[in-house]
């Protein structure tokens, strides 16, 4: 990363991608999405299970490397419950995330938080694993 930090990660993960993305000169069209992977809260809660908060940790130093960079953070459920909670738990567990992220040391000037709730599914609600591609936090980079 620029500045020398370094990052280990698998070729075509969540955080590979968005670095890749920042590192290029050639693809710099804003806003760009990303979808988190390894990144899953605790049923009906804005807690992280154990294994996602390297994936903000890393997404973390990636950011740093880039001061620049402003970011969305965006929510979704399934449509599992009632559409209102639905809505403020997206938006409670995006601002989980960004509060990972401040307190590794990314202002929170440059992340911007939004919950979507049910809309916009990216699979059908009508199977678990389709409710389950539809339970997603995305990061929008709005500013290279």
């Amino acid at each position: 990363l620029p500045g020398g930090a370094r990052i280990a990660v698998p070729e075509g993960s969540f955080n590979y991608s968005v670095a890749s993305w920042l590192a290029s000169a050639t693809d710099t069209q804003v806003p760009k999405r990303f979808v988190f992977e390894d990144l899953n809260f605790e049923t009906g809660s804005t807690r992280l299970t154990p294994e996602s908060p390297a994936t903000v940790n890393t997404l973390v130093a990636v950011l740093k490397a880039y001061p620049a960079v402003s970011v969305a953070l965006e929510g979704y459920t399934d449509n599992t419950g009632d559409p209102a909670a639905n809505k403020q738990l997206s938006l409670d567990r995006a601002g989980a995330v960004k509060a990972l992220m401040v307190s590794g040391g990314i202002d929170g000037g440059r992340i911007t938080t939004t919950g979507n709730g049910q809309d916009n599914p990216v699979a059908s609600n009508d199977t678990e694993a389709g409710r389950a591609k539809n339970r997603r936090l995305e990061l929008v980079v709005l500013k290279r």
